[in-house]
């Protein structure tokens, strides 16, 4: 008989859904402030989703935890970067001018054209294609890393909740 596993497409498209709306959203997403924890739920949430959809007696390793964290993330990322996009361009909610000075005063000495990309994106100006790219950048790194992160905590406490560890599933005790 053999065991099928389900998809790990939908579960990591939804954990990343979840990841890119709490990080995306205004004043929602200043909960990322505390390590990250939306990004970190997103990847729960993909590992969680997935966990369900198991045959009873399937396999549940911290690699699948893991996998489904990072799979939530690069979903996390696309989808956030696209809402952050829209946002910025259409509902004219980009980082207010001030923040943007506070910003450059802190970095010190910048390349001149990061300056003035950072003054159009402050005065609501067409985005440079170049800091939506870097942004997306930006959020593949962290997304996927604490995505993981999450991912693999979701595993090992569903692993310890179910008692479902790949020594039970084999008989071993």
């Amino acid at each position: 008989m053999i065991n099928e596993t389900p998809s790990k497409l939908y579960p990591s498209l939804i954990g990343g859904a979840v990841m890119a709306v709490l990080s995306t959203l205004p004043i929602i997403n200043l909960g990322n402030c505390l390590c990250c924890m939306w990004i970190m739920l997103g990847g729960g949430t993909g590992a969680y989703l997935y966990w369900k959809k198991l045959p009873p007696g399937a396999e549940w390793t911290s690699g699948d935890g893991a996998l489904l964290g990072l799979l939530s993330g690069v979903f996390g990322a696309l989808i956030g970067s696209f809402l952050n996009y829209f946002l910025m361009v259409f509902l004219g909610m980009g980082p207010d001018q001030d923040m943007l000075q506070t910003l450059m005063n802190n970095l010190g000495n910048v390349p001149e054209e990061f300056e003035e990309a950072m003054r159009s994106i402050g005065e609501g100006d067409a985005i440079p294609s170049s800091f939506v790219v870097l942004y997306l950048i930006a959020n593949l790194f962290l997304d996927t890393l604490f995505g993981t992160v999450g991912g693999l905590l979701a595993a090992a406490l569903l692993k310890k909740r179910s008692g479902r560890g790949a020594q039970q599933s084999r008989g071993r005790r």
